[in-house]
């Protein structure tokens, strides 16, 4: 497959450079913005990220077939957006999902720089296990200060790992009554508002969409939709949303203006199924950069070669790297030389993205060590 391609960087508006960090297999491509010409900001990528403290930094976490999103806001506090993978439900002996869910644990510790982190709101977008199901372990002993869902507690049953690496059906309601003070908040359809979600000084979370389906309908359609905005970058987290969805977003927004982002996390694993990521949406949003979290050898095909294709008509050249797209659940194809800014988790490891406002660096390993793939 080759996407297509719109020509070589630089492109007007925006610089593009390729460079490798102290670690070998680190990347960092960096979209600086040239209305600061004078400004480096070719810094280090990661948890040490562009320095100072005015400094948004977002890790879409390498979860395998799952979501996890950990924002520190530029006031230091923080957001969770999501943190699970169905790794298990794969066949995956426990030893390798405890092994995984470890792996993800130590990644936020280091990144914040804390063993025992404090979070400020956790938005679970919705209610499927590779989503939420490694919350009690990776933040057990955490302090988690309120959750943001879009469907109650009982619909977040599932098996998952407790605090201790035990599996239990009741992991998750135990700690939230444990470690975040039992406060557990359902958005409705039309809140473009919610507590907790004020508090990150300035970085501004919007939400654009939650439950906009009936319960008992598709749990993904119902998903919190999230646009943060610091500055003059923008990025919308459109958790597992579908067609209609987007379209309620559509619907819901006077100005078009108000959707066009930098980056979009793509909805559903870069699914295409059920409308996802469909023509009208993206010509709205319309990403420089999408990041696809998938997993490297995804069961439902994700992400989609026709969705990438429609992605990839809207985001910015980019240098060649790694992309593992699906034609269908069982035939994949792996783009040694992507010239988009398309990035997957499934293969490009964890991806770091850290703006101050203006420009913005994306970063990720060439590549990553996935435990559960062996």
């Amino acid at each position: 497959m080759k996407l297509p391609h719109r020509g070589a960087y630089p492109v007007i508006g925006l610089a593009i450079f390729l460079s490798f960090s102290a670690a070998a297999e680190r990347i960092t491509h960096h979209f600086p913005a040239l209305k600061n010409p004078a400004e480096d900001v070719r810094g280090a990528i990661g948890p040490a990220a562009l320095e100072g403290s005015q400094t948004l930094r977002m890790h879409f976490i390498d979860v395998g077939q799952g979501d996890c999103i950990l924002i520190e806001a530029p006031n230091g506090k923080v957001l969770l957006v999501d943190c699970g993978s169905n790794t298990f439900y794969k066949g995956a002996p426990v030893d390798t999902y405890r092994q995984a869910a470890h792996s993800v644990r130590d990644y936020i510790h280091e990144a914040l720089k804390n063993d025992a982190p404090q979070i400020e709101t956790l938005v679970i977008s919705h209610p499927d296990t590779d989503h939420y199901d490694l919350l009690p372990y990776v933040l057990g002993g955490s302090r988690v200060a309120r959750v943001l869902a879009s469907g109650p507690r009982s619909e977040h049953a599932a098996k998952t790992l407790t605090p201790a690496g035990d599996l239990n059906s009741n992991a998750l309601a135990q700690w939230v009554k444990q470690d975040c003070g039992n406060h557990w908040t359902r958005l409705g359809s039309a809140q473009a508002s919610a507590p907790g979600l004020d508090g990150f000084g300035k970085m501004a979370v919007v939400v654009l969409a939650a439950n906009v389906e009936k319960e008992g309908e598709s749990k993904n359609a119902r998903s919190i939709v999230l646009k943060l905005s610091y500055g003059d970058f923008d990025c919308i987290l459109e958790g597992d949303g579908e067609g209609s969805t987007e379209r309620a977003v559509l619907a819901s927004t006077k100005s078009a203006d108000r959707l066009d982002c930098e980056v979009l996390k793509v909805a559903h694993h870069g699914a295409n199924t059920r409308g996802s990521s469909g023509a009208k949406w993206l010509d709205a949003v319309s990403p420089e950069v999408a990041i696809l979290s998938a997993g490297y050898d995804a069961m439902h095909g994700h992400p989609s070669e026709k969705a990438v294709a429609r992605l990839a008509e809207k985001t910015l050249p980019a240098p060649p790297h790694k992309l593992r797209v699906w034609s269908n659940k069982d035939t994949h194809n792996d783009l040694e030389g992507c010239e988009e800014a398309l990035y997957s988790t499934a293969t490009n490891g964890t991806i770091c993205i850290s703006t101050d406002g203006h420009a913005y660096n994306v970063a990720f390993d060439s590549a990553p060590p996935h435990p559960w793939r062996e």
